[in-house]
């Protein structure tokens, strides 16, 4: 009697572990699905002339071809999956920026879709975390594969007023992450994923009668 007891406690105890670990796996599916971007994005040294320049001024729009792959997995609960874009990674760049009198504005765009702006105020609060999400991109069904792709468009504008007629300004690299899903609320992807990323680039100003931009 002892015994049987015993094994229907094992039984019962190997099920409610069955049960947890089958419950532990559905939840963290979600997190188990991510994006790959594919090549990185090259921006160009600026070349302005010099001057007096106004707040609000835009100095330079840059727009630049995008594509990733995204891999969905099977869920039971969170977000639908849609396209998203992460700028958290973007802390050196907002110092650089700041530290001229400068600000930035990142828009985003996948195919035909309507495009996504991330403010310089949104980029500035963004890089302390994943709060920094934006969804940008069409609907995915669960467990498919997708290739997608978009543009990037980086307007460098004038956030303080300023008068220079030399300057070099180094903005620093950075990774701007693609994400299957917003992670506002639940988990960001827990597998490992390449993100996008963007090269380092010199803003210069120079001097009117240098005879070059």
């Amino acid at each position: 009697m002892t015994e049987r007891l015993f094994n229907m406690k094992s039984l019962i105890l190997s099920g409610v572990f069955l049960f947890f670990t089958v419950c532990d796996s559905a939840r963290a599916n979600i997190d188990w699905s991510y994006c790959d971007a594919n090549g990185h994005v090259g921006i160009q040294n600026i070349n302005l002339k010099g001057g007096t320049f106004f707040t609000g001024q835009e100095l330079q729009s840059v727009t630049v071809p995008i594509s990733y792959t995204c891999y969905t997995k099977w869920k039971s609960y969170g977000p639908s999956y849609y396209t998203t874009l992460n700028l958290y990674n973007m802390g050196e760049v907002v110092t650089a920026l700041k530290k001229s009198g400068l600000g930035m504005d990142i828009t985003v765009q996948e195919g035909t879709s309507a495009s996504v702006t991330f403010t310089w105020k949104d980029i500035q609060a963004g890089f302390s975390g994943w709060s920094s999400s934006k969804v940008f991109g069409q609907y995915m069904d669960q467990e498919k594969t997708y290739n997608r792709s978009g543009t990037l468009t980086f307007r460098i504008f004038v956030y303080q007023a300023f008068t220079n007629n030399f300057l070099n300004i180094t903005i620093p690299s950075s990774t701007i992450n693609i994400l299957p899903y917003d992670p506002n609320g639940v988990s960001p992807p827990s597998v490992s994923f390449r993100p996008l990323t963007v090269s380092a680039f010199n803003l210069r100003f120079i001097p009117d009668n240098s005879g070059r931009v």
